[in-house]
């Protein structure tokens, strides 16, 4: 299998943790790792980065480093960053409500990402 085919796997594979993760919290299933939000933040935050480890890999392969979704991409990652890490340190962001909506939020954002890998993908081949 290529390299190619081996990170689209992965992601796919990580994304479908993710969405059950993200199922799980929404409709409030016990779930043995993931006891509260903050947990459920760091056990997303780490996919997250994971899968995000393996778009980064294509952008490196490429060198495309610079590239117009590549930014967005970086921003999008900033944001998810700062929202996860609110959660972390027990804060909560003065446009959120809780713990719980900055998971939705960053589940979104996770999204997004995702959708701009494939995209940038899309345009290259």
């Amino acid at each position: 299998m290529g390299k190619a085919r081996s990170r689209q796997l992965t992601i796919i594979v990580l994304g479908a943790v993710v969405l059950l993760l993200v199922l799980a919290v929404l409709l409030r299933w016990p779930v043995p790792i993931v006891t509260r939000e903050r947990s459920a933040m760091l056990v997303l935050l780490v996919l997250g980065a994971t899968m995000c480890a393996q778009g980064i890999g294509q952008v490196a392969e490429y060198d495309e480093w610079l590239h117009p979704l590549s930014l967005v991409a970086y921003a999008v990652g900033l944001a998810i960053l700062v929202v996860g890490g609110f959660v972390l340190l027990g804060r909560r962001p003065s446009f959120l409500n809780d713990a719980r909506q900055a998971f939705f939020v960053v589940s979104g954002l996770i999204a997004v990402k995702v959708a701009l890998t494939t995209f940038h993908n899309v345009l290259r081949y």
